[in-house]
């Protein structure tokens, strides 16, 4: 009944279903050149952004979201209550809903950046956690369907809680933004709201840095977590706790002037500070609620957590699972769906071989749905002002 009453309620308040032309324009001057040396690969390029994004974040974004925060009841779904942060206009509004990237809480990273963004622009917005973030696993998942299936039927649930909270005719149209994997996450909900008679995201989609292959991905991302831990153990780990690299990084300095110790180390804090550190974490927190007592090795790698913490996420984590593709779930959109997409990433996001963006299709796709950015690593660019820019040129509501 809800999908029906937000289908019937729909105004047109949001005038462009893909990247704008405005939007388009401002992305080609404000990341279609790397302000740093051009004699840097794309790997040290990517990997400095990434590291700068990181810190910037933790610098530029102080969201209070406490007063948003609610505690949410899915029997079937989870044993206990999900923690997610709901923020609502008194006016009607458009939804945005909010899928971070991995080991994201709904209170995290581009959530609390996205609260500040879309809340201010004069939308409801809703955040919630990650499917691989701790306060996910702390609910305790006890549904069945298989990965990513399952984890998509909790995004739908919450949103359709989230229409009722804030009341349906309160609500215009329903947007749904995913980072990183919370991207695939987003475009698996997408797709197959989109088949429905009344879908709930008439507002269309926007995938920030998604894994084209997510088994790609974790082949990549544990590669490198193994290649690069000597390295980080016994230099690199001290380097980024510096005073004057945080500085540097604060000030630009980590991009615009990145020393050797900078370059040499970025690979490595990337994988060992940003990704192992909280892999081992959510394997900590797995532990506890199941009470497993299994050992969470210093040295363990997605694969591993797969096997030995999260066994039922192992079909998407094959080659040839379709589930784990973003072409596949971009066949599954109704042609409508499709047209109101809109994704942005960057040539130097080490998350994707470059030669996975020529096989997804995307590249083939109309040209106002990609912003293919120069630079930027892995969701580098959202710490920026001009990425704040970027959003507020395409979603500012008319």
């Amino acid at each position: 009944m809800v999908r029906l009453f937000i289908f019937l309620l729909l105004m047109p308040v949001f005038a462009h279903a893909s990247w704008s032309a405005r939007a388009l324009d401002f992305a080609a001057r404000n990341f279609g050149y790397f302000p740093g040396p051009q004699s840097l690969s794309l790997e040290q390029r990517g990997s400095l952004a990434t590291v700068y994004g990181g810190g910037m974040r933790e610098v530029r974004f102080h969201e209070d979201m406490q007063p948003d925060e609610q505690s949410v009841r899915l029997p079937g779904q989870f044993r206990k209550s999900l923690r997610v942060h709901l923020r609502a206009q008194d006016h009607r509004a458009p939804l945005m809903v909010i899928v971070p990237g991995v080991f994201s809480n709904s209170d995290q990273s581009i959530a609390k950046m996205a609260m500040k963004w879309f809340s201010k622009m004069g939308y409801h917005v809703l955040t919630v956690p990650n499917c691989w973030s701790r306060d996910y696993m702390k609910a305790d998942p006890v549904y069945t369907d298989a990965y990513p299936i399952g984890e998509a039927r909790v995004v739908e649930n919450l949103t359709e809680w989230a229409i009722n909270e804030i009341g349906v005719e309160k609500i215009t149209e329903a947007h749904i933004y995913g980072e990183s994997l919370g991207a695939l996450t987003a475009a698996i909900v997408y797709a197959r709201d989109s088949q429905l008679k009344h879908p709930m995201f008439a507002g269309g989609a926007t995938f920030t840095w998604p894994p084209i292959r997510l088994y790609n991905a974790i082949d990549l991302l544990d590669k490198s977590m193994i290649e690069t831990k000597a390295l980080y153990d016994t230099k690199c780990r001290h380097s980024i706790k510096r005073l004057k690299t945080k500085w540097r990084i604060m000030r630009g300095k980590y991009i615009l002037q990145p020393t050797a110790d900078d370059v040499e180390c970025a690979p490595s804090v990337v994988a060992q500070y940003s990704f192992r550190k909280e892999l081992i974490k959510l394997a900590e927190q797995v532990n506890d609620t199941q009470d497993l007592h299994k050992r969470v090795s210093p040295d363990l790698t997605f694969t591993r957590f797969v096997r030995d913490f999260a066994p039922r996420y192992t079909p998407a984590m094959k080659a040839d699972d379709p589930y784990g593709s973003l072409r596949y779930w971009m066949t599954q959109m109704s042609s409508q769906a499709r047209e109101k997409i809109r994704v942005i990433t960057s040539e130097d996001d080490f998350l994707n071989d470059p030669r996975t963006w020529a096989e997804s299709g995307f590249l083939d796709s109309p040209k106002d749905q990609l912003i293919l950015a120069h630079w930027g690593g892995h969701i580098g660019l959202t710490n920026t002002e001009a990425y704040e820019g970027l959003l507020k040129v395409q979603f500012e509501l008319q």
